[in-house]
């Protein structure tokens, strides 16, 4: 099932309410801090996939399509962060839906999404 765009990006409560009170190059910036690694959306076919160390969940690898950011694996060491981001580059290719892992906190509960890959399909 295909989710729309009117339908919200998950974020954990926390994060949105910090970010709210935030710049966006402040934002940006604490990414950069935080990113394992980043692969755009031009270089994968239309999915960007985005590893980075996000404070509610640890590492994480997020999958980004038309449609908004779905994290599909965590990771509880740099290591295994680095390695995971070079697989999901890969399945990310070819695979046309995923998993959205949602959050710990049972905010988000997982959901199956499949990946809109806009002009790049």
């Amino acid at each position: 099932m295909k989710r729309k765009r009117t339908e919200p990006t998950r974020f954990s409560l926390g994060a949105v309410v910090e970010s709210m009170c935030k710049s966006q190059k402040q934002v940006m910036d604490e990414y950069l801090e935080r990113l394992v690694a980043n692969t755009t959306r031009e270089e994968n076919h239309g999915i960007r996939v985005s590893t980075a160390w996000t404070n509610d969940e640890g590492y994480e690898t997020a999958l980004c399509d038309e449609q908004g950011v779905h994290p599909v694996e965590r990771y509880k060491t740099l290591k295994e962060a680095r390695a995971g981001h070079k697989k999901w580059i890969k399945k990310s290719r070819t695979v046309k839906k995923v998993i959205s892992l949602g959050s710990s906190d049972g905010i988000f509960p997982p959901d199956e999404v499949e990946l809109d890959r806009g002009d790049y399909e």
